[in-house]
């Protein structure tokens, strides 16, 4: 370090060009100091560590300019000679990135030299099994330990094509589920239940999107998250299997109100769910770090376990009748699909996706604690006041879900003040809006309880649920999820890691955003002036947004096959010529 009031920073040309050093002004926090607040066992190596030779990167006025840095700072390291060294200056410990870099064959060792200063040291290392199990770096933790470990992820990564199937039957039926309405918008207005194209289109994107969704991204990202081995191939490729063709029968049953598909369905529907909850048992059930997400998870298997017995009874009963309350129940399946096993997967999976996200700590401990122990207490309220028909019970469900909506948005915004991302992605336009239409749901719900409005909240109350919360949060996600695991891919087959921006198409993007912003804004109006037209336009402009969402991901699976590609060649032209994408 040449002097302690200017150090050097490395940036990027605005064209993407090579890095250059330029000196900057040291930001708020202090120049370096010997001083350690919380101290990490020291490694061997520092002792020898040079710091006057050391290229100094402070990602602080990158982050503040709003740019990523983790393609910067890779980039720099990659460039590091053997005996060289990188000095890392950021608001606080930078677990993921430290991952990365110890996968990349570099030890780190930090500290905290200031509320808003950590000290980070890079250096590299021989690859060797001792090395890596000794110079792993300290990820950044909150209590709870809700972290994503990076660090080793491409070795409990599955085959690219299981995440990719999942996905891909998630985009086809988000288009589908809006064409759906466009075809049997007159049928939506009024839905009261019941067998018919309606409960199709809603089971299409109950299963089609939801499930699917959260089937491909717990079998790829509970492993990286608990730093478990991932499951074997045979049970995500048959429950793929019985995913789709049971969803097909039980879709297909309740469009033609056909029973013989509803229970075949069913059952087939019945096994994916247990192949997905025996696979994911073996994760979530192990003592470990990220508590909360293990309770969010273990809680959802719990929820859809009671709730797929549940489907099963009423497929049943379209044929057999023995239910005397069959509304009842599957009022019951409703909230135990939807709230207990959607809600708590979502609210799960928050923990570790929003920090991802926004390059921030995860933050409210409490609060996400609160959120949890209220959400179960509401589902289980609601459920036992629904089968015991008992109004106190259902409004202390509606009541408690409220309070934990309210604690978990809370704690998503204490994450994001702290985080280091400044400018958020575009996925934050639809998971915020998404966070927005989770309390709506809930007052929607406490005036069907209190029986207001009983000719128009029901229908609502499921679209603002359904396509409101649910679908609005999953697409904010799978923006960011799709370029995100293309990249920790590409890796695997000898391809440096991408930024997840580099597989981003903008454009296509905001045509999706805009639309399904507009397809939500006209189905509700059209639901709430019971105007069939209103919800053909949000059907149409819902399956355009859709059809742009496809086009996204098959640009990032292009992209992503052209990027290893050009790797390869490079290799094969120069072998072991380092080739480093921001």
């Amino acid at each position: 370090m040449s002097h302690p009031d200017s150090l050097p920073q490395v940036g990027t040309s605005k064209d993407g060009g090579a890095l250059a050093l330029s000196v900057v002004p040291p930001c708020q926090g202090g120049a370096i100091s010997d001083e350690v607040l919380e101290p990490e066992t020291v490694p061997a190596w520092l002792a020898g560590f040079q710091s006057s030779t050391a290229t100094i990167i402070d990602v602080r006025p990158i982050l503040t300019a709003g740019r990523e840095p983790i393609a910067e700072v890779l980039a720099a390291a990659e460039g590091m000679p053997q005996e060289g060294g990188l000095i890392l200056l950021a608001p606080f410990n930078p677990g993921p990135l430290r991952s990365l870099l110890h996968e990349r064959g570099m030890a780190t060792y930090g500290r905290r030299q200031g509320e808003r200063l950590w000290n980070i040291r890079v250096v590299r290392v021989a690859k060797s099994p001792s090395a890596s199990r000794g110079n792993g770096p300290a990820l950044a933790r909150s209590s709870v330990g809700s972290t994503l470990k990076l660090g080793g992820a491409t070795q409990r990564l599955l085959p690219e094509v299981i995440p990719l199937r999942f996905f891909g039957v998630a985009l086809v039926a988000h288009a589908l589920a809006w064409a759906g309405l466009v075809v049997f918008a007159e049928a939506f207005p009024g839905f009261r239940g019941g067998a018919g194209p309606v409960l199709g289109v809603l089971h299409l994107t109950v299963l089609g999107v939801f499930l699917a969704t959260a089937m491909g991204a717990s079998f790829q990202m509970l492993p990286v998250a608990f730093a478990l081995p991932p499951p074997a191939r045979w049970p995500c490729d048959l429950a793929f299997a019985l995913l789709v063709a049971g969803g097909a029968g039980l879709i297909i049953g309740f469009g033609l109100s056909e029973p013989g598909p509803m229970v075949g369905g069913a059952l087939m529907l019945g096994g994916a769910v247990t192949l997905h909850a025996v696979a994911l048992a073996r994760l979530v059930y192990v003592p470990g770090d990220n508590s909360l997400l293990r309770w969010h998870i273990g809680a959802a298997l719990a929820a859809i376990a009671c709730a797929v017995l549940l489907a099963l009874g009423l497929a049943a009963d379209f044929r057999l009748g023995w239910l005397e309350n069959h509304q009842d129940v599957a009022l019951a399946h409703f909230i135990l699909a939807g709230f207990g096993f959607m809600g708590m997967f979502v609210l799960g999976f928050s923990q570790i996706l929003i920090p991802m996200f926004s390059v921030a700590e995860p933050a409210g401990e409490r609060l996400g604690q609160a959120a949890f122990v209220l959400a179960t207490l509401g589902i289980l309220s609601a459920v036992v006041g629904v089968l015991a028909e008992g109004r106190v019970l259902l409004i202390v469900g509606v009541l408690a879900g409220f309070g934990a909506a309210l604690c978990h948005i809370g704690q998503m915004m204490r994450t994001l003040r702290g985080r280091m991302r400044t400018r958020l992605g575009p996925e934050f336009l639809l998971i915020r809006l998404a966070w927005l239409f989770f309390p709506v749901s809930l007052g929607l719900a406490l005036l069907i309880v209190l029986d207001i409005g009983m000719d128009l909240v029901p229908t609502l109350f499921g679209f603002t649920l359904i396509f409101g919360w649910y679908l609005t949060f999953l697409l904010g996600v799978l923006q960011r999820i799709l370029p995100f695991l293309a990249s920790m891919h590409a890796v695997r087959f000898g391809a440096k890691a991408l930024s997840p921006a580099k597989l981003t198409t903008p454009e296509l993007l905001v045509v999706h955003q805009w639309c399904h912003l507009s397809a939500l804004v006209c189905v509700g109006a059209g639901l709430i002036l019971a105007n069939i037209w209103l919800i053909r336009l949000g059907g149409l402009v819902g399956f355009v947004g859709a059809a742009s969402f496809i086009a996204f991901g098959l640009d990032v699976l292009k992209k992503t096959k052209a990027h290893i590609a050009t790797t390869a060649s490079l290799k094969t032209a120069a072998p072991g010529r380092s080739v480093v994408d921001g």
